[in-house]
């Protein structure tokens, strides 16, 4: 894999973490699946033994990072102040940095395959007609 960029840097952010469990209770995500990779203290498991080198950044990695709605609840639950947003969408740049894909189009992509997230956008005015321009 490839010597990583942007998680690094947030290694003493994690570190501050101490899977109290406090962010289970808020995430949408995880009240939805109920898999601990889905809340923030799994996520931040998977982000940290990526950096250690224990597990290699793939699809299927980013796809547990994706799951994340960027709601912010786990951050404001967080006895210690660790934003897990920041963290998670560093641990996307890296993946798609790793990639070679352009992290904007691929994102752009990926709402844009949701319908009720693009509905949102039509509501939210111009940057739904802005979208559809981008798409192939």
């Amino acid at each position: 894999m490839n010597e990583l960029k942007y998680l690094p840097k947030y290694k003493p952010l994690l570190e501050k973490c101490v899977s109290c469990g406090q962010c289970q209770a808020t995430c949408p995500t995880y009240k939805t699946g109920g898999d601990e990779s889905m809340v923030a203290r799994g996520k931040m498991n998977l982000i940290d033994a990526a950096i250690k080198g224990e597990i290699q950044i793939t699809p299927r990695w980013l796809e547990k990072m994706t799951l994340c709605t960027s709601c912010l609840a786990c951050g404001t639950t967080c006895p210690n102040n660790v934003s897990p947003a920041h963290i998670i969408a560093a641990a996307k740049a890296e993946y798609y940095d790793n990639n070679k894909r352009a992290f904007l189009p691929s994102l752009l992509l990926k709402l844009a395959s949701n319908p009720t997230t693009l509905t949102l956008l039509f509501k939210l005015g111009g940057l739904g007609i802005i979208l559809m321009k981008l798409l192939p």
